[in-house]
């Protein structure tokens, strides 16, 4: 099996458009991010969870990192992620995911390695392409780090205001048949138009 960047499942959103907590939802009896989770490790990937607090999915058996500032949104937890990341291995790329993604698919999951031959020249950001700019899910190089931090303290903190960001050097992924993004869910409506489709 080839090496895996870690992977952290972004979990402290208010779900502002789902009824609930999305990470929380049943799914055939598993909860969103046990799902989600488990998909993940079964590819290959180690697997972190970041939240509003440590102790936000305790009841599931998951410790979470912190978020840096707790409700400030999906760029605090992918800033939260990248210091994590920095704070205990040498300099590395990690896959950032939503605890809203349904489906993961072992296409979607690149080696270090087969990064880095993408990533030229040096980006350290490499996502892929939609007709709206996002960011998540996406592989995030350590070397984003200090122009997070930038951005962070600019306050400048929406996901939009990466794709401004010329010193993230930006890079692409390839698309198989299905992107990511398609197996993502806001609201329960989406959920169950996908549920459906897998069905």
């Amino acid at each position: 099996m080839k090496q895996l960047p870690r992977a952290y499942i972004l979990a402290g959103g208010r779900s502002s458009r789902f009824p609930g907590d999305k990470a929380l939802r049943l799914i055939d009896g598993v909860p969103q991010l046990l799902r989600l989770r488990q998909q993940l490790v079964r590819v290959g990937h180690l697997v972190s969870v970041v939240a509003d607090r440590s102790d936000r999915y305790a009841n599931l058996g998951v410790e979470s990192i912190p978020d840096i500032d707790p409700q400030a949104g999906p760029l605090c937890g992918l800033l939260t992620a990248l210091r994590e990341q920095v704070s205990k291995a040498p300099p590395s790329w990690i896959l950032v995911v939503g605890c809203d993604q349904l489906t993961w698919r072992e296409e979607w999951s690149f080696s270090s390695s087969e990064l880095e031959k993408l990533a030229n020249p040096l980006a350290s950001a490499l996502l892929w392409r939609a007709e709206r700019f996002s960011p998540i899910p996406g592989y995030f190089h350590t070397r984003a780090l200090p122009v997070l931090e930038k951005l962070w303290n600019e306050g400048r903190r929406a996901l939009f205001d990466l794709a401004s960001a010329e010193e993230l050097r930006l890079g692409w992924l390839p698309i198989s048949n299905e992107h990511p993004r398609d197996s993502s869910f806001n609201t329960e409506e989406q959920l169950e138009q996908l549920l459906r489709a897998s069905r």
